[in-house]
């Protein structure tokens, strides 16, 4: 079974070492983003720590949850992206907002890919 104890483990495994490294890179970036010092290569750091954020949840839903929190945890990123697209493509139902090109990778050139899993 996909969800059987062995898998269990070595999510729980991924997720805390994904866990340390997020806890030890964020105060570092709280810090640059906060004295206006972050440098031309790590701007991309704040799509990586929403993607890893949101990750991170997915993975507590899904160990938690089994193929609940899975199912639950794509379905969120599935809908999340897609009022995100319509939202920023026709105005509703947010009012009219677009992204800038900070954020990349962009999903059909709309919708940053961290903006998901910030719903997350």
């Amino acid at each position: 079974m996909f969800f059987d104890q062995s898998f269990q483990q070595q999510l729980r495994r991924i997720s805390t070492i994904l866990l340390v490294v997020y806890l030890f890179i964020y105060p570092f970036a709280i810090v640059l983003v906060a004295l206006d010092q972050v440098p031309v290569w790590g701007t991309w750091m704040g799509g990586a720590l929403l993607i890893l954020q949101g990750a991170l949840m997915g993975m507590w839903l899904t160990v938690r949850y089994h193929w609940y929190g899975a199912v639950a945890s794509g379905l969120i990123l599935i809908i999340s992206w897609a009022v995100e697209h319509i939202g920023a493509t026709t105005g509703f139902p947010f009012g009219s907002y677009s992204y800038t090109d900070v954020l990349q990778p962009q999903i059909f050139g709309v919708v940053p890919l961290a903006i998901p899993f910030a719903w997350l």
